[in-house]
């Protein structure tokens, strides 16, 4: 990775968050392209536990439905699943607790060369803006949502 990251001239300059994402997703495409989807999600999954933003960095890419922002309105309105599972966020307007909340489609790898789509609600902490909890609501009831989970969903 060194000598990858120095041959491109990225050595000795200041990078963004952003910018080392982009460059981690290009070394592995360029260098290791077998296991680029997977690591791929993996670095999504990374960054969004790090950053509320609401694009991705350069070289990784969603896979979240067009009506993404309709979906994460409709969990921000929905009271019985603020009280149930985010307390701290009952009572305030679903237009605040929208901004503190992320919705991603991850595609994990699964068994028999097949994939397996996971939808994640990252629940950030104001300030900063890290994310302070992880919901998986792929299943009939959310779950929380860790690493352990992501390496137990990849086997």
């Amino acid at each position: 990775l060194a000598g990858y990251w120095e041959h491109h001239g990225w050595w000795g300059r200041g990078q963004s968050q952003e910018a080392l994402y982009t460059y981690l997703s290009r070394f592995i495409d360029d260098e290791h392209h077998l296991h680029l989807a997977p690591i791929q999600e993996l670095l999504k999954y990374d960054y969004l536990l790090k950053h509320h933003r609401y694009t991705l960095p350069d070289g990784l890419c969603s896979h979240n439905p067009a009506d993404i922002n309709e979906r994460l309105y409709s969990y921000a309105r929905d009271r019985d699943f603020i009280s149930l599972w985010l307390p701290t966020l009952a009572g305030r307007p679903p237009r605040e607790i929208k901004k503190l909340l992320h919705l991603e489609y991850l595609r994990l790898p699964g068994g028999e060369a097949r994939s397996l789509e996971v939808k994640l609600l990252f629940v950030y902490h104001p300030h900063p803006h890290h994310a302070e909890l992880v919901l998986d609501l792929s299943g009939a009831m959310p779950r929380p949502w860790d690493l352990v989970s992501l390496k137990a969903a990849a086997v």
